[in-house]
């Protein structure tokens, strides 16, 4: 990444512009760098802010490279779902459960996203996070985050930049979708 784009890539997915990403995607710049100085990728920065349109793009083109979305800052170890959960993104950390994030992944202090989303618990969000992990864990089982394979995740993140499930749904493993509200 040039400086500029390395600018406008941070810039993009903190503040919630897709387009921008895409136009980035179409330079054929690498989107996947780390952007900041303790080890984000722009993944961590819009999982941060809770900008789902631009987490689909970046989700697409991360599965599309076979790349992790579990992928850890270089400070603190936390993952884009860590990220999410921390900022009370409930939207944010359907999609990346969705996506095959690790509801199990451990932080530098060993912390799972769980324990995020359980240290403030009188949050109305934060409810809503603990429920979508706990739902996937019922549905897979008690297993770390992969319940599925990577063509299905390809296929999948294909579908989520056409389609956003409501909150109301009730599917992180599934693949359902039953909302169509707006294209990114």
């Amino acid at each position: 990444l040039t400086e500029w784009q390395r600018k406008k890539l941070e810039g993009n997915s903190q503040f919630g512009y897709p387009l921008q990403i895409r136009e980035l995607l179409e330079e054929k710049a690498d989107i996947t760098q780390l952007l900041t100085e303790s080890g984000e990728t722009a993944l961590h920065i819009a999982a941060a802010r809770g900008n789902v349109d631009v987490l689909k793009v970046l989700l697409l083109h991360w599965l599309q490279r076979g790349l992790s979305v579990d992928e850890v800052d270089t400070t603190l170890e936390m993952t884009p779902l860590h990220r999410a959960i921390d900022g009370s993104h409930d939207e944010a950390v359907r999609l990346l459960i969705e996506m095959g994030a690790n509801v199990q992944a451990e932080d530098h202090e060993g912390s799972q996203p769980i324990h995020y989303a359980a240290g403030a618990a009188t949050a109305a969000p934060t409810k809503k996070i603990v429920s979508i992990i706990n739902q996937h864990r019922r549905r897979s089982g008690g297993r770390a985050g992969r319940s599925s394979s990577p063509s299905r995740l390809l296929r999948l993140g294909l579908q989520l930049l056409f389609h956003r499930p409501s909150l109301g749904d009730c599917s992180p493993c599934a693949g359902r979708f039953s909302t169509l509200d707006g294209r990114v």
